[in-house]
């Protein structure tokens, strides 16, 4: 790859991409490759203007977007690559999304968001998302996606295969988080 894009996201970085000269708190230690379980880091970034509303924080359609984009980490780290998904035929559709406000991000503060798997159906899978403000520590937004397996062809929801379940099971949570 090369130009503007070239560079692969940060989520699949080593640790050392994520060096202190930044001025953030070094990453978590849990990253999208390799084997874990519980909640892993999926989106870091830092609030634009033009995340934010006349009021000066980010914008309710803001958080949505932030946590879309950590779903689309959570689903790909399940095996489901946008490779695996086309040769399927197969895609994902949110069915559900709630969204708590719990803090404000304004202008330039740095937000991560981790997410892991709830629960595991016949043909869904539920996460969950935190987001925090990586400068205060603060949890500003938690969120709950649930998402549906499905035929792109038939129009209609489909089972998940076994080594996409199983690679969301490696990822859950537990009741307590």
């Amino acid at each position: 790859m090369t130009g503007r894009w070239a560079s692969p996201c940060l989520c699949h970085q080593t640790p050392a991409a994520f060096a202190p000269s930044s001025g953030l708190p070094a990453r978590s230690g849990r990253f999208i490759s390799g084997p874990m379980t519980g909640w892993i880091e999926t989106h870091r970034n830092v609030v634009t203007a033009w995340d934010c509303d006349h009021q000066g924080h980010m914008n309710t359609v803001k958080y949505y977007e932030k946590f879309d984009v950590a779903g689309w980490h959570m689903i790909q780290r399940s095996g489901a690559t946008r490779a695996r998904l086309d040769a399927d035929g197969a895609g994902c559709v949110d069915v559900r999304m709630e969204l708590d406000f719990v803090g404000e991000l304004k202008v330039n503060d740095p937000l991560l968001i981790e997410s892991g798997i709830e629960k595991v159906g016949k043909t869904s899978f539920t996460f969950r998302h935190r987001m925090t403000n990586v400068n205060t520590g603060e949890l500003v937004a938690r969120g709950r996606c649930t998402t549906v397996y499905f035929d792109l062809n038939k129009r209609e929801k489909t089972p998940l295969p076994d080594d996409i379940r199983a690679g969301f099971e490696a990822i859950m949570i537990g009741d307590e988080d």
